[in-house]
């Protein structure tokens, strides 16, 4: 008999360990937000705001920045570096564009910046800055987003000397990365120019964040493993800086430290609600993932806990600030169930009726994929018809590559349709493709971990379709992008199993014992592997 080597996902994870060296600029010591050198011309009174402004731009805390920066403006109205502050606080360049009304206030605060007194490298950061604003009438993001990163890419030629200019232009690097380049030549560019300051500036949080970002990639995420573990100690006060490490945790499989990390990341998100700093969407964004890492754990109970808590939130939410919030249930709740494969609950999965498209598009892409899987073709097709109508109010595409969001769940939900409707041939057709265009593509610079990657859901297909051969090598390629996903393990354990290859499929369920065999993992595929393994 073989000796498994048990691994139990439990959360360790220690934000507090606040690293003490590099004490450049202004160390944020009192919520904890790294340490930061942005020396302007305002008045000396507003330098430290102007540092946490700027500290809280570089951990994604927008809307606290934002109030940072007008609080610096009210304090010294000559400070044309906070009006810069304010309008860098309404681009996002790695989450939603920005609306229309964020556009035109973004534009105006930087034109009334130029106007005002300020030194060469501040007019520089205004400049640049203008450059995304500019034309937003008649130019899309991405055009807007290259002429921003252009222009820092001029400046930091220019003040070679400024490390924030440099740490602005990674990120606008990443911001422009073409997602089917799969050289990844920007996130690389990024993460050399960020390795370079890295030792005389390690308590910088966005040098940190930036890394993480910049290898957030299938076959290059162990190059952003030291910035992951690293990030949340240098600005544990933010909710986004303790998930952040997460999506590294993700790509490499660590699941027992994504777990903890998005747990973390959760209490600093209530944390901050409580103080009326920050609103839903960084508690819902930590607890999708956190409830993926918990299934991939095996702990069906955990996930329960948070996708019940994600529905009640959606359901007590009469009106939602921006997208990101739903989507972070839709992402949540469909997890839950399709990870479990329990078809008749996806297919009765909740819609949120006052949600964005994007939200309302997932949640019928589940309910597509749940009474499909269920054997209700009917259904199915009802519920296709309205994921088509909720991809068509997306409003397009928002990347610049052509490639619309939506796009690659309607094909896939299209192949569980005909599944159901007894066409076989259309239904790996169509899953094949899908699964060629999401290994083609992601869906922008930062890509959320498929609810089921395409090419698992292909697998599942063909094991469903008697051909277990087949369904292996498509679940084996799925662990190379996706090492040791809960569903790809015990797949392949399955059709090995079929395909009468009884090694290979005990090396499977050994491995998914590893990464699930805690006593917390409660998952039924856990006792079946226990039960395989003893050769019971």
């Amino acid at each position: 008999m073989k000796t498994i080597l048990w691994v139990v996902c439990v959360a360790l994870f220690v934000p507090a360990a606040l690293a003490d060296e590099g004490h450049q600029g202004h160390e944020l010591t009192a919520e904890q937000l790294g340490t930061v050198s942005f020396p302007t011309s305002c008045a000396p009174a507003v330098q430290k705001q102007m540092e946490r402004g700027v500290a809280l731009l570089h951990s994604f805390w927008y809307g606290e920045a934002e109030r940072t920066f007008a609080a610096a403006q009210k304090q010294d109205a000559k400070c044309a570096m906070a009006l810069w502050g304010q309008a860098m606080s309404l681009w996002h360049p790695l989450w939603d564009p920005p609306e229309k009304e964020s556009l035109k206030r973004g534009l105006a605060l930087v034109e009334k910046a130029e106007k005002m007194a300020a030194t060469p490298r501040e007019q520089a950061y205004i400049a640049a800055l203008k450059t995304f604003y500019r034309g937003w009438e008649t130019k899309d993001f991405h055009t807007r987003a290259v002429a921003y990163e252009q222009a820092m890419a001029e400046m930091h030629q220019q003040h070679p000397e400024d490390r924030e200019a440099a740490i602005f232009y990674a990120l606008s690097l990443l911001a422009t990365a073409d997602p089917k380049d799969k050289t990844y030549a920007n996130q690389q560019k990024a993460g050399r120019i960020l390795n370079e300051l890295l030792p005389g500036m390690p308590n910088h949080p966005g040098i940190a964040h930036y890394l993480i970002h910049s290898f957030d990639h299938p076959g290059i995420a162990e190059q952003g493993l030291a910035a992951a573990r690293r990030y949340a100690a240098i600005a544990p006060a933010s909710a986004h800086a303790r998930h952040m490490p997460s999506h590294i945790f993700t790509r490499l499989g660590l699941w027992q430290e994504s777990e903890a990390s998005n747990l973390s990341a959760i209490e600093a998100a209530e944390a901050a609600m409580a103080q009326g700093k920050q609103g839903l969407s960084d508690k819902l964004h930590a607890m999708d993932y956190a409830a993926y890492a918990s299934l991939q754990c095996g702990e069906e109970q955990q996930a329960a806990r948070l996708a019940k808590e994600a529905e009640a939130i959606a359901k007590n939410q009469k009106e939602w600030s921006g997208r990101r919030g739903a989507f972070g249930y839709a992402l949540t709740g469909s997890r839950y169930v399709l990870e479990r494969r329990q078809w008749s609950e996806a297919a009765a999965l909740w819609v949120p009726q006052n949600a964005s498209a994007e939200a309302q598009a997932l949640v019928h892409w589940t309910r597509t994929v749940g009474a499909a899987r269920s054997g209700d073709a009917e259904m199915a097709r009802k519920e296709l018809a309205k994921l088509r109508a909720a991809v068509r109010g997306i409003g397009g595409d928002t990347s610049g590559y052509g490639w619309h969001p939506g796009d690659l769940e309607v094909e896939t939900a299209r192949a569980w349709v005909a599944q159901a409707e007894g066409k076989a041939a259309e239904a790996e057709q169509r899953m094949r493709r899908a699964a060629d265009r999401e290994d083609d593509g992601e869906l922008g610079a930062i890509a959320y971990p498929p609810i089921v990657p395409a090419r698992e859901m292909l697998a599942d297909l063909l094991l469903e379709q008697q051909r277990p051969a087949h369904a292996l090598a498509e679940y084996e390629a799925v662990l190379k992008d996706s090492p040791d996903r809960f569903n790809a393990l015990y797949g392949a354990a399955r059709a090995a199993e079929s395909a009468g290859k009884s090694e290979t499929a005990a090396e499977y369920y050994a491995r998914l014992l590893r990464v699930s065999g805690g006593e917390q993992a409660t998952r039924p595929e856990v006792a079946r592997a226990k039960s395989a393994v003893k050769g019971d």
